[in-house]
C-alpha cells in the first residue's frame, strides 16, 4: 500500500511539472524573435530590445561613445576631386567704395582672343539685380544684389575661354551660384545652382540644401564648361563620435542627432530592414532627387538607405507613406 501511495505521489509531481512548462514566455504572452540568437541573455534583458526578424539594430537610446571614424563613401559611388583651375577669387564688397553702385574687379582675357578686358559689376539694390560686365559684354542676374564672391576660373582646360562663377544671397542665407562664359558679344549662363560655392585645392564644391530629416545640407563637386555635378549624392558634415558623446543634448536640440520615435523601414546591405524606435541616427548623405538618404546609427555600427517619396508640390517627405516628422521628435527646419 505504501509503495502504491508513493507511486501515485511521484506521478502527480511529474504531471504538475509537465503542465508548468506549457505557460507563456512572458507576461504579455507575445512571441519573441531575436536577431542575435547567439546572445539570448543580452536580448532578454530588455523586452524593448526584442525585434522582428527584419530588424537589424537593437534599441539603444544611450549607446556608449565609440572612437570610430565617420563612415567612408563606398568606392562604387566616389565623389571625385576634379582638375579645375581657380585663377582668382574676388570679394565684391571689399572692392566696392562706400556709396558706389559698381566696381572693376580686374582686367583679364576671358574669351581667349588675346586681348584683356575689364571685368566688373554693377549692383541695383532697388531692383535686386547684379550686372556682370566683361568689356562690351554684360548680363543682368535677378535676386543677386547681395553678391559675395565672384570666382574667375577655368572649368575646362580644353575650352578656349575662362569662366566666371557668381555666388550671391537671394535671402535668408539662401545662396545661388551662377556659372558664366563668354560667347560672341554676350555672357551666357551655363548653370544656376541653389547653393554656396567654395573652392578646395582642385575642385569647386557646392553646398546645397535639402528638407530631408529637417533642414540639412550636403556638398558635391561641379566641373566642366556646363558646370555639371560629378555625383548624384551630396555628402553631409558628420560630427565625430567623440564630439557626439560630449554634445548629445545640443546635437539633439539642433536636429543633428535624430531621435527615432517610430520604427524606421530601410535597407541594410541590400536587404529590407527596420531600425527600431529609440535609436539616434546621423544623416550621411542624400541624392539630388531627394528620394534616398543614407544614415548611420549613433555608434556607427549600422549604415542604412532610407527610401523617401518627395512631394515637391506640397513639400512633403514621406517614408513608407508616413510623413517624416512622425518618425522623429526633433527635426529642425530653418525659417
Amino acid at each position: 500500500m505504501k509503495k502504491l501511495f508513493a507511486f501515485l505521489l511521484i506521478a502527480l509531481l511529474l504531471c504538475s511539472l509537465a503542465c508548468g512548462t506549457n505557460g507563456t514566455p512572458n507576461d504579455a504572452g507575445a512571441e519573441v524573435t531575436r536577431t542575435n540568437p547567439a546572445e539570448p541573455d543580452a536580448q532578454a534583458a530588455s523586452p524593448e530590445a526584442q525585434q522582428p526578424e527584419t530588424a537589424q539594430v537593437s534599441e539603444t537610446a544611450q549607446p556608449e561613445a565609440q572612437d570610430t571614424e565617420t563612415p567612408e563613401i563606398p568606392e562604387s559611388d566616389p565623389v571625385a576631386k576634379l582638375r579645375t583651375e581657380l585663377i582668382e577669387v574676388f570679394d565684391v564688397m571689399e572692392h566696392m567704395e562706400i556709396g558706389a553702385s559698381g566696381t572693376t574687379l580686374c582686367s583679364h582675357d576671358l574669351d581667349g582672343d588675346g586681348t584683356e578686358e575689364d571685368i566688373g559689376v554693377e549692383i541695383d539694390m532697388e531692383e535686386d539685380t547684379l550686372t556682370v560686365i566683361d568689356g562690351e559684354r554684360s548680363i543682368t542676374l535677378e535676386s543677386s544684389s547681395m553678391v559675395y564672391y565672384i570666382y574667375l576660373c577655368d572649368l575646362d582646360a580644353s575650352s578656349p575661354y575662362h569662366n566666371l562663377i557668381v555666388c550671391a544671397d537671394w535671402g535668408s542665407d539662401s545662396f545661388i551660384a551662377t556659372a558664366l562664359h563668354p560667347e560672341g558679344d554676350r555672357l551666357i549662363i551655363d548653370r544656376q545652382v541653389d547653393g554656396y560655392v567654395s573652392w578646395d585645392d582642385e575642385a569647386f564644391w557646392v553646398d546645397e540644401l535639402t528638407g530631408i530629416f529637417g533642414t540639412n545640407s550636403g556638398v558635391r563637386p561641379y566641373s566642366g564648361d556646363a558646370f555639371e555635378p560629378e555625383s548624384e549624392w551630396l555628402v553631409c558634415a558628420v560630427p565625430s563620435a567623440e564630439y557626439v558623446a560630449e554634445n548629445r543634448q545640443n546635437l539633439y536640440e539642433g536636429g543633428v542627432l535624430l531621435h527615432l520615435v517610430r520604427d524606421l523601414p530601410c535597407t541594410v546591405d541590400g536587404q529590407p530592414a527596420v531600425i527600431t524606435k529609440g535609436n539616434c541616427l546621423l544623416l550621411l548623405r542624400f541624392n539630388d532627387s531627394h528620394t534616398q538618404a543614407k544614415v548611420c546609427t549613433e555608434d556607427r555600427s549600422v549604415q542604412a538607405i532610407v527610401d523617401i517619396d518627395f512631394n515637391e508640390e506640397e513639400w512633403l517627405y514621406l517614408i513608407d507613406g508616413v510623413e517624416q516628422d512622425e518618425y522623429f521628435d526633433n527635426l529642425f527646419y530653418a525659417d
